[in-house]
């Protein structure tokens, strides 16, 4: 269900997943907890309205001295329709480097959902919104000069530039607080999880 219909479960399942080749005792409780949550949230769900607001998305990382998660969401009438939680494939070595790997495999993503809708006649061809709550990441993305400060980056990581450039995808800045994403990337202290995991499903406060 962290897949398809309960993106709140989504970073807990995915950190399970990591040390599943190492089961322990500790691992078993923390697993019991998110049982113990999806049993008081039974009712929970994604919930959709015919508002036809356009694709919103939303990207963000956790930066670790290893390897960062990366956690996106975009939301389509007034719910999500598409999330992840995922470990990154090589280290970063700034907080903005950790942003703009995440940021990128979102733009990915922006390009599918912005696709397929369009081949369903339900949005033009005006770029996907993505927040990002790192301003250096944002620079980086909009302005080529800033790319000197990163050349070891692998290619691939500036995706999300060239589709900026295109004109495919806009990248404002949204605080912390207040970027969906970063529920997909972190534990969360439960109020701030709880909002987010509202605005994510659109969702009637189920404690």
């Amino acid at each position: 269900c962290a897949t398809h219909t309960r993106p709140d479960i989504a970073y807990s399942v995915g950190m399970l997943c990591r040390a599943m080749a190492f089961p322990n005792a500790c691992l078993l409780r923390h697993a019991e907890r998110v049982l113990c949550y999806l049993v008081r949230t039974r009712d929970l769900g994604l919930r959709y309205e015919t508002d036809q607001t356009d694709v919103r998305g939303a990207s963000d990382s956790d930066w670790d001295v290893q390897r960062s998660t990366s956690g996106q969401t975009f939301m389509y009438n007034s719910a999500a329709i598409s999330w992840g939680s995922k470990r990154q494939p090589s280290t970063a070595l700034s907080s903005c480097e950790a942003e703009i790997m995440a940021a990128s495999e979102g733009a990915k993503e922006a390009v599918y959902i912005s696709t397929f809708l369009n081949e369903l006649g339900m949005r033009d061809d005006a770029p996907i919104v993505m927040d990002v709550d790192n301003k250096g990441a944002i620079d980086v993305a909009y302005n080529p000069e800033h790319h000197n400060r990163m050349k070891h980056v692998a290619r691939r990581h500036f995706f999300v530039r060239d589709l900026v450039e295109e004109g495919r995808l806009v990248v404002p800045y949204v605080k912390s607080a207040d970027n969906i994403a970063d529920m997909f990337t972190k534990p969360l202290p439960y109020p701030a999880f709880r909002a987010l995991r509202n605005r994510c499903m659109n969702a009637i406060d189920a404690g």
